[in-house]
């Protein structure tokens, strides 16, 4: 069943920059060849960073020297700002984007997906983490934040997928419905299909809704001679308001995307089968997303079993932590009974601070969990096992120390087990437990 068409191609050689828009393109499983092959590190934070922390990038433009092959970055020609024209492989180019940033950085071209340390994330520029996800965000203290658990996990370890510099996935698809629906509501903003950045942007066929490319998520379609699948609408952090060539900074519009679109404009997808794509193919239907199918009706008997189970389980969320249950979908702990079932426990203090020092970070993480069994009317005197995560093994001295002022009365047994990496990059040993109220 035809869906539209593709009006536009477009292809970003450097990541944050602008792009170049195609006749056509060959996609690969990692999406158009060459798209995001090259991006910029803060040498200050350590961490690949793009527009949202330097909007200036928006002002340079990009395009490639000689054709890429999928996963390659050839050296592309950046336009600076002031019309001065470098390579992306120049000695200068590097010192030039620093100049205009105000931050050391290297312009890199992709690592292999095994270079794990240069995707990692670095130290966020503000300790108050939820404060640093707003400013990044461009999000109002009034407004929600995205629900960061629908998206993989790896990206709470790496800034990008290993191996590539794209937010989330290979593919980033916008429609002209959509845009159209935005100009309506922010009268007087320009919604150029430059300030979202898409691969690919489509017209649907006929009247439809608004931002009906959401109901393709689940979905699979035939673009072109390409098969692709849709994932997630693909939600909107400060980048489309800043100011580009031509295009004026517009917070109205971030508004109306928050208001009116659930946060989000476009949506994201990957290449099942290569193919080529080119601007007319039509976008068909391979396969719809699925129905669930209602759940079965049980018995009288099964109901009242799983009722009274349910009854007999709370969850712990204490007060500042709902942003981790609403976001990323979990509790801080759960009481089952008398027995309570503590979530990993990080240094992170309530203004969401933390300290480098791996003893303050168990002491804090202690605090939290007395914190958490507090709700269920226990203390820390009531744990009876803890499982302790730890970057580095040679320093357990400290967390001990950490162990003998929070169980002063008593041993609880502890499992401890090293890891290479935990939920946030500043987070240096992370502790759960298990407690029974009166033991």
């Amino acid at each position: 069943m035809l869906i539209g068409k593709v009006r536009e191609v477009w292809r970003y050689p450097v990541k944050s920059m602008g792009g170049e828009q195609l006749p056509h393109a060959a996609l690969g499983t990692r999406g158009i060849p060459g798209d995001r092959g090259w991006a910029l590190r803060d040498e200050q934070a350590g961490e690949i960073r793009g527009a949202r922390n330097f909007p200036a990038l928006l002002l340079c433009r990009a395009q490639y020297l000689e054709e890429p092959s999928d996963g390659g970055s050839p050296p592309a020609a950046i336009t600076m700002p002031d019309g001065t024209v470098l390579r992306s492989d120049s000695a200068e180019i590097s010192v030039r984007l620093s100049q205009l940033i105000g931050r050391p950085v290297t312009l890199c071209p992709l690592r292999p997906a095994d270079d794990l340390a240069h995707y990692r994330r670095g130290r966020p520029d503000d300790p108050d983490l939820f404060k640093e996800i707003r400013r990044l965000l461009g999000r109002l203290d009034n407004e929600p934040l995205p629900n960061f658990a629908k998206f993989p996990r790896e990206l709470m370890e790496f800034v990008s997928p290993p191996g590539t510099y794209f937010d989330a996935f290979p593919l980033h698809l916008v429609t002209t419905t959509a845009l159209a629906a935005l100009r309506r509501l922010s009268p007087g903003s320009d919604a150029a299909v430059r300030r979202f950045r898409p691969n690919l942007l489509i017209e649907p066929d006929g009247d439809t809704a608004d931002f009906a490319d959401f109901d393709w998520c689940g979905g699979k379609l035939r673009v072109g001679k390409a098969e692709i699948a849709v994932h997630l609408p693909a939600f909107r952090c400060a980048m489309p308001i800043q100011p580009q060539p031509d295009l004026p900074k517009d917070p109205a519009l971030l508004r109306a995307i928050v208001r009116h679109a659930d946060q989000n404009l476009g949506v994201y997808a990957s290449v099942l089968i290569p193919g080529a794509v080119a601007a007319g193919d039509t976008v068909e239907w391979v396969a719809r997303p699925p129905v669930h199918a209602p759940i079965p009706t049980q018995t009288a008997a099964a109901v009242a079993t799983k009722g009274a189970a349910m009854a007999d389980r709370r969850l712990l969320v204490p007060a500042g932590t709902e942003i981790m249950r609403d976001q990323f979908h979990f509790s801080q702990g759960v009481q089952v009974g008398n027995t309570i079932y503590v979530s990993g426990q990080a240094g992170f203090n309530e203004s969401f601070s933390i300290s480098d020092d791996v003893g303050e970070q168990a002491r804090q993480a202690f605090r939290n969990m007395a914190r958490v069994l507090a709700e269920a009317g226990a203390s820390l005197d009531d744990v009876v096992e803890i499982t302790s995560y730890h970057l580095d093994m040679s320093q357990m001295t400290p967390v001990v120390n950490a162990l003998r002022e929070a169980f002063p009365n008593h041993q609880p047994a502890w499992t401890a087990v090293g890891v290479t990496g935990l939920a946030m990059p500043q987070m240096r040993v992370e502790i759960k437990a298990v407690a029974v109220r009166g033991a």
